[in-house]
């Protein structure tokens, strides 16, 4: 044997002990090979609920942060997930043989067409608001005097204490011209969204330019890292079915509402179906805010039981469509449970405004996707998110087979740190174990030397 090359037997027993057995500053001779042991340091784990107060310390930092720059990325975000839902369209049309700039043009055209529509009609069909609160100027006010009567005729609130007279002065400040003010403040905004507008249009265009091919950097994640593209794969697919049932059945619903509103002769029932398509997408409490200004015209227009058959036909409408049809459909692409979709609203809601209760459900399946999806390893905190049902699937499924160790104490951050830093230099191929090994070998030894 040359005195280069190492001796198979030493690298055999090198690969099998690992240095950290060897007790500290013991050298152990292996043939040729003198190893010297490092210092060795006990494995300690951090507990679990360390680790979820300084998560939770992260994401406040990165709330904060997104929420210093929601003007921006809200719209883009949206831009981004109606550029996924629009996207098989392109792929068909590429299929089909349709040079890629035309399918870009069509997919924009396909998007400023929807949504120039829906803020369109919805800014026609509120125009006339001002004028149709001002003719029910005299039952609004009959309204709030038998209210007031009522109140003051009470002993009930006597006896609890309450100041009939701070009530009556309250009512009396109410009249209709605070109201349309508010209306017509409320329209003005509607109209004048140029500055949102133009950043979701121009994310839109450039995303769908810059989405035009998507193989070569879909194959190098892939490579990199398959779990992550699998999870940002599933996010597309869920973000695309959320928005397409949401929108089918919003628009079931609000021509429902229409026809029920026009029936019993409500004002600008087409403004309140829109209201409903609208507040379709906000999770939990889109119903009850698309519910209230009908049900409070119906109570001008024909007293308490004209409002309650508005409230029984909104609800019956609800429950049929919304909450036995719509679940069976999005169950599977949001996969999210009632409290944990309730509490996203609220979160977005403030860290983003008004747009974060549309957004509210991507936003989640986003960051679920990035941050639980994307490893097996964190993969089972999807138990917290979502529902029994699905979760005992997804259990029958296989997801969550994996068995999870606590970090290392000591070593957890420096390996995702050393992870991140590598990037996606990942070698074609592996090479053989006793290879590697003999490398190493002789490179310690040249060190030595």
């Amino acid at each position: 044997m040359k005195q280069d090359e190492p001796n198979p037997s030493a690298v055999s027993e090198e690969s099998s002990t690992t240095p950290e057995s060897y007790p500290d500053n013991q050298s152990v001779d292996s043939g040729d090979i003198v190893v010297v042991g490092r210092k060795s340091r006990p494995r300690e784990t951090v507990p679990t609920g360390m680790w979820i107060l300084i998560a939770g310390a992260l994401a406040s930092i990165a709330l904060w942060g997104l929420s210093r720059f929601a003007s921006i990325l809200a719209p883009a975000f949206l831009g981004l997930t109606l550029v996924l839902t629009i996207r098989p369209i392109h792929r068909w049309m590429i299929r089909k043989g349709v040079p890629k700039w035309i399918s870009a043009i069509a997919s924009i055209l396909v998007l400023v067409i929807v949504l120039s529509s829906i803020i369109g009609l919805t800014v026609l069909a509120f125009l006339p608001l001002p004028e149709v609160i001002l003719s029910y100027q005299d039952s609004f006010q009959e309204i709030v005097n038998n209210i007031s009567t009522a109140f003051e005729d009470s002993e009930f609130l006597v006896e609890q204490g309450y100041d009939v007279s701070s009530i009556n002065n309250l009512l009396n400040q109410l009249d209709l011209n605070t109201i349309m003010t508010a209306a017509r403040a409320l329209i003005d905004q509607v109209s004048s969204m140029g500055a949102l507008l133009a950043v979701i249009a121009l994310s839109i265009f450039f995303i769908v330019i810059d989405t035009l091919s998507l193989d070569t950097r879909s194959e190098i994640v892939e490579r990199a890292n398959p779990e992550l593209h699998e999870a940002l794969s599933g996010f597309e697919g869920r973000v695309r079915q959320y928005w397409l049932v949401s929108s089918i059945f919003g628009a079931i619903v609000a021509v429902l509402d229409w026809v029920a509103l026009q029936a019993m002769g409500i004002p600008l029932a087409l403004a309140w179906a829109l209201v409903s398509f609208i507040t379709n997408y906000i999770p939990n409490i889109g119903f009850i805010l698309g519910l209230v200004p009908p049900a409070l015209f119906g109570l001008l227009e024909g007293g308490w039981q004209l409002m309650v058959w508005v409230i029984v036909a909104y609800s019956l409408i609800n429950f049929i469509i919304q909450s036995l049809l719509q679940p069976k459909f999005t169950a599977d692409a949001v996969g999210l449970s009632a409290t944990v979709t309730f509490l996203s609203l609220m979160v977005w809601a403030i860290v983003i405004g008004p747009l974060g209760a549309l957004l509210a459900v991507p936003l989640t399946l986003f960051f679920k996707a990035v941050l639980i999806d994307s490893s097996k390893s964190t993969r089972w905190l999807d138990a917290f998110m979502t529902s029994e049902h699905d979760a005992k699937r997804k259990q029958g499924a296989g997801k969550y087979d994996v068995t999870y160790e606590p970090p290392d104490a000591w070593g957890g951050f420096q390996t995702v740190a050393t992870r991140a830093a590598k990037g996606l230099r990942r070698p074609a191929t592996e090479r053989p174990k006793g290879v590697r090994q003999a490398k190493k070998l002789r490179r310690r030894r040249k060190r030595r030397e």
